[in-house]
């Protein structure tokens, strides 16, 4: 193998005019300076020239295919045989352990030329952002929490105080007046309707039943009220879910779930709608589908549409994803994963 401090006289071995030499400085002053890895490989994998960043990812290691993983290597093996070039994210297991690189690898007449990002700084990078994500979301949460808890501490009680209170002053009318004692009737049913209303909100903003009774159920709750209202007939199926799911992860789902739902009964059309639930290897994944008219996905984000960009933050926050399959007059399909693990949170 061939390294920076090689490159010059190897070059002027094998390039014996001015240009040639003048060509062999370039290289040599690129592969000292480039932050990337490049290398250029034997058909067996062994190096035969590498830039200084390559020497210092693979350490004293002679051949570079034999640094990878062997389902990486077949991978990329394959795909040089069948179309000359491959590209993907691979792990390098070389002098500083497993580092995961983003890598094009291309055939040079019987040769192999490699060009790998070292990913580890942008890995700390989207984790530290998740992170942030996940403590914002918290924090909204928490003044969701806040704020459900100061309206039925405070407004629902008054609202009940004043409701009893008209109770009273009705009583007493109707002795007086038929007309005004049917009038205060109608202004408490007008009041308890309202502290109703205020209920409602601070389930919205604040569900403190999950804890108590789970998200499939509460889902299921939520699903029931929303065809009471809509019309809508929704299906909801929770299967093989931990008894332990964590708090943190329970709430982003039914957050996302809300808004899903609300999507389907405000945009789709649909007729039938299912929600289902489940757990598998370490993922908790949330299904929405509906038979409604469906839509071009790339349309829809393209405008940041139907809240797919709230949705997405919530479960990028937890270190999730999101997929959407829609096709017009078909339905839509909705599927969001986030890693869980028990009893965390």
């Amino acid at each position: 193998m061939v390294l920076l401090g090689e490159v010059d006289s190897h070059r002027k071995q094998a390039l014996p005019d001015s240009a040639d030499l003048r060509a062999g400085e370039v290289l040599c002053c690129l592969l000292a300076r480039t932050p990337d890895c490049i290398a250029l490989l034997e058909p067996d994998g062994t190096i035969d020239l590498m830039s200084d960043a390559g020497a210092s990812l693979l350490g004293n290691a002679e051949n570079f295919l034999e640094c990878l993983t062997e389902r990486d290597r077949l991978s990329m093996e394959q795909d040089l045989r069948e179309n000359g070039k491959w590209h993907g994210e691979i792990l390098l297991t070389g002098g500083q352990g497993r580092i995961p690189l983003e890598l094009h690898a291309s055939l040079v007449g019987e040769r192999i030329l490699v060009i790998a990002n070292d990913l580890r700084s942008q890995r700390r990078m989207e984790q530290d952002l998740q992170r942030l994500r996940r403590r914002l979301s918290m924090a909204h949460e928490d003044e969701r929490r806040r704020i459900a808890r100061d309206l039925h501490d405070d407004i629902t009680q008054k609202l009940a105080i004043l409701s009893v209170e008209l109770s009273g002053l009705g009583k007493n009318a109707e002795s007086l007046s038929p007309e005004l004692g049917e009038a205060l009737h109608r202004l408490r049913g007008n009041l308890i309707g309202i502290s109703e209303d205020v209920r409602n909100v601070c389930h919205e903003l604040h569900p403190g039943i999950l804890e108590r009774v789970g998200l499939a159920e509460l889902l299921r709750s939520y699903c029931r009220e929303r065809q009471r209202l809509t019309g809508t007939l929704w299906e909801v199926i929770a299967r093989d879910l931990p008894s332990d799911i964590p708090k943190d992860a329970q709430l982003t789902l039914y957050r996302i779930a809300q808004a899903a739902i609300r999507n389907v009964v405000k945009h789709s059309g649909a007729t039938h709608a299912t929600l289902v639930l489940s757990a598998k290897e370490g993922m908790l994944r949330l299904s929405v589908i509906d038979n409604g008219c469906g839509f071009l996905v790339d349309n829809v984000k393209e405008r940041q549409g139907l809240g797919l960009t709230g949705i997405e933050e919530r479960a990028r926050s937890m270190g999730g994803s999101l997929q959407l399959d829609s096709v017009a007059g078909e339905g839509t399909r909705l599927v969001v994963e986030i890693p869980f693990q028990d009893g965390e949170g």
